[in-house]
């Protein structure tokens, strides 16, 4: 956020956009439409959000959660990574919506949207805040907060807590899985379990090549349209499911029922170790063969289909591809199902 925006913003929590309200004395209330990130560490530490204390205006010293301004054309995704880059100098991995808040300042209506993020490389550099912590689920009442956050903190913990059941997604990111911060991610592997080229080979060198040898030799093997798992090692996720996915021979040798296997045998897996969050590549799409649109096809029925037959437990499902082609041919299937 520049200078100029801050001077401007002196008694208001985030930038405003054009758009307004008419009230019922005829005057027209500012409308402002903002994103922020829950930014979430279950890795090291326990289970800790990230707040940051306002460094200007009316409400300088209190306590919110770090995202700006969605600019024109943006979506809020792309609108809160660039937010958190420019404001901490750290790159986040964007899950899901927890809520939009809906709120009445004096002068004018709030509506921020919040999602969860993770923390895919940097160290949460403070640049325009006044200072920030990270706090335990049971610390987040401690603090005194803008009034617009504290509803987002009630629905927190009331997530925590399980008073509310909690929203599993499905999406698809342009972000290399080893950066994926999230409790698993999946290799698209071979039945042998040997390091191999395209994801499975990123996956092992990221995890550390040895380690990761080591783990799936104890294992043996995995035979295709199933899953095993393995610590996570050296990544940022805390375990890998080595999926198996079919090779392409024209679809006359249960490539799809295989590959949905995959996905379900992956999923299963997560859930039997109690995960609830899992990056998938797009299996057997690459070296294997398997045509795109098929491939998301197959793989998408396969993630809604386990998200119906267990509606209670939270799963955040995320793709992760590097091509914006299949990026887009991704979104627009996942629009359809």
């Amino acid at each position: 956020m520049t200078e100029e925006l801050k001077n401007q913003l002196q008694t208001e929590p985030e930038t405003t956009n054009n758009e307004g309200s008419h009230e019922a004395d005829g005057t027209i209330r500012k409308y402002v439409r903002v994103v922020a990130a829950v930014i979430r560490d279950r890795k090291d530490h326990g289970d800790r959000i990230f707040a940051t204390a306002r460094g200007y205006g009316e409400y300088k010293g209190r306590w919110e959660f770090p995202g700006g301004k969605i600019e024109q054309g943006e979506t809020p995704e792309q609108a809160l990574e660039r937010e958190i880059r420019e404001e901490l100098d750290t790159k986040i991995s964007v899950g899901r919506l927890i809520k939009t808040i809906e709120y009445d300042y004096p002068k004018f209506h709030l509506s921020m949207d919040c999602f969860w993020a993770t923390i895919v490389e940097g160290h949460l550099e403070l640049k325009e805040a006044e200072d920030a912590r990270w706090l335990a689920m049971d610390e987040l009442r401690g603090v005194d907060w803008l009034p617009a956050d504290l509803e987002l903190v009630e629905k927190i913990l009331a997530e925590n807590a399980g008073e509310e059941r909690c929203m599993s997604s499905i999406t698809i990111q342009k972000i290399g899985i080893t950066n994926l911060a999230l409790d698993a991610v999946v290799n698209a592997a071979n039945d042998r379990l040997d390091e191999g080229g395209g994801v499975c080979g990123f996956i092992f060198r990221g995890a550390g090549s040895a380690e990761m040898t080591a783990a799936c030799r104890k294992i043996g093997g995995c035979p295709t349209g199933s899953a095993v798992i393995t610590p996570g090692f050296r990544l940022p996720a805390k375990y890998v499911i080595h999926a198996v996915g079919p090779i392409w021979r024209g679809g006359n040798y249960n490539e799809p029922k295989l590959l949905y296997s995959a996905y379900r045998q992956s999923l299963l897996v997560a859930k039997e170790n109690g995960l609830h969050s899992i990056g998938f590549p797009l299996i057997s799409a690459g070296i294997y063969g398997y045509p795109v649109d098929g491939a998301w096809r197959v793989a998408l029925k396969a993630c809604r289909d386990f998200l119906k037959d267990f509606p209670e437990y939270e799963m955040e499902i995320v793709f992760s591809v590097i091509d914006d082609r299949n990026k887009a041919i991704g979104e627009a299937m996942l629009r359809e199902i």
